[in-house]
């Protein structure tokens, strides 16, 4: 993903912009649930214990979503930055 030549300098990372593709699971095995998708997308500070996040979207069972999670990271792996995180989400769908 391109980005301005100026932003790792920029305290603030502004105009930074960051795609994660994890898998949307019923608990922290990786096969036990992935059908459908959640959009997320906010400010994700991570010092901060939890975060506010939003939900503008998905598919599948989540067509049309709405809502917000609040996400927190258990553990990160800094060598590999794989990390083990919670969320906790309120959904509206149709």
């Amino acid at each position: 993903m391109a980005k301005a030549n100026t932003t790792n300098a920029s305290p603030t990372l502004l105009g930074e912009v960051v795609v994660i593709y994890d898998p949307l699971t019923d608990g922290p095995e990786l096969l036990s649930k992935m059908a459908s998708t959640l959009t997320v997308m906010g400010r994700n500070l991570v010092p901060l214990k939890v975060r506010e996040l939003s939900i503008i979207g998905g598919t599948g069972a989540f067509h049309r979503a709405r809502g917000y999670g609040l996400k927190q990271t258990y553990s990160i792996a800094t060598a590999t930055l794989n990390a083990i995180e919670h969320y906790n989400v309120t959904v509206i769908h149709y």
